[in-house]
């Protein structure tokens, strides 16, 4: 009923009574085969707790907020599959009718509190205020994100479920916990700043080498990862000065 990922894996949902659930098996398109899927990897608790494996995990409460665009809850239906233009932009009816630029959200141009919220709906682990849910229900881009949706935390000094000792996430999708922490997140430097977001670049099949390198340029803006830094921090006189630039 419906396919997620397209670089390293295709995990497949079924319908049922309440909505979607994730299958017994992915298709792995590294390695192009058939592999078991484990329903553990879906538990998206901040607890830790495990999910019944008996059970099968509803996607639709789960996950749907940040695999599709427009998800309503109280339908369980969605405007588009995917993360389409809306998710990142918000409502476009009106910028359809004028094509004036300031009737959408930009998230380039939003004051560096609110745009970095527009990648921190998904790339986050917490818990909806509300209702609890993992992913923030009722966000729209250019709002306060933080309003809505409480972040998981590292504690300095001891490993959780979610992170090690050092703060560094041992799960996926916890980038902005990891940035919030940083000194980049002072720093008025937004995600985008660094990766592209609307493509990425294709790549010669890498070895196993430049394979790690290779595939994290597909992900930075203009320069090959090693010069991505360099673009404001070049070294000199034995200390790493601070440029501010403007991309």
């Amino acid at each position: 009923a419906y396919v997620l990922g397209n670089m390293h894996k295709l995990v497949f949902l079924e319908k049922n009574a309440d909505g979607l659930v994730p299958m017994d098996h992915q298709y792995n398109l590294d390695l192009r085969k058939w592999e078991s899927f484990s329903r553990d990897l879906w538990d998206h608790h901040a607890d830790g707790a495990k999910t019944d494996s008996s059970k099968k995990i509803d996607w639709n409460e789960r996950c749907a907020g940040c695999h599709t665009t427009g998800y309503d809850r109280k339908t369980r239906t969605y405007v588009e599959p995917s993360i389409a233009c809306e998710q990142c932009h918000g409502p476009g009816k009106k910028h359809a009718e004028t094509t004036k630029r300031d009737d959408i959200v930009n998230p380039a141009s939003a004051p560096q509190a609110l745009r970095i919220y527009v990648c921190a709906q998904c790339h986050s682990r917490g818990q909806s205020v509300v209702d609890a849910l993992p992913y923030p229900s009722g966000f729209v881009p250019g709002s306060d994100l933080s309003k809505i949706f409480t972040f998981d935390k590292p504690v300095p000094g001891k490993a959780t479920e979610l992170f090690w000792d050092n703060g560094a996430a041992k799960q996926h999708h916890s980038q902005f916990n990891e940035f919030r922490e940083s000194k980049l997140f002072d720093s008025d430097i937004a995600c985008f700043d660094c990766h592209l977001v609307h493509r990425f670049r294709n790549v010669v099949t890498p070895s196993e080498k430049t394979r790690l390198m290779a595939l994290s340029v597909r992900y930075m803006i203009q320069k090959r990862t090693e010069f991505v830094c360099l673009r404001c921090h070049e070294p000199g006189d034995g200390i790493v000065r601070l440029r501010l630039l403007l991309l």
